[in-house]
């Protein structure tokens, strides 16, 4: 939380599961992501919502993909481009992202 170095829109979160061998998060590439604002703020998607753009991937990524199926660790999020900028006046504050209908591991 550096007021220098806010969470921009459209910044990307990369989350690694490790190890990498025991997780894979989805057998369908999916999961949902809302973004939650502070008081007063928006998290405007620019399509009317509140959405972050969240996607299941491997750590390798090859072009095989779709034919070699590979164990999916990595947890890829997107903040809103339209979100408003906190203020620095208010750098304690963030813009938190909620995840779900992610399968977790069993």
């Amino acid at each position: 939380k550096d007021p220098y170095w806010p969470v921009e829109r459209s910044g990307q979160l990369s989350i690694y599961f490790q190890p990498f061998t025991l997780w894979s998060l989805s057998d369908n590439n999916y999961c949902l992501a809302i973004c939650v604002a502070p008081n007063g703020l928006s998290c405007n998607d620019g399509r009317g919502g509140e959405f972050a753009d969240c996607a299941v991937n491997p750590f390798v990524r090859t072009p095989f993909g779709n034919v070699m199926p590979m164990q999916r660790n990595t947890l890829q999020l997107t903040y809103p481009a339209r979100m408003d900028e906190i203020p620095v006046e208010r750098f304690g504050e963030a813009h938190l992202l909620e995840v779900s209908e992610l399968k977790l591991p069993q």
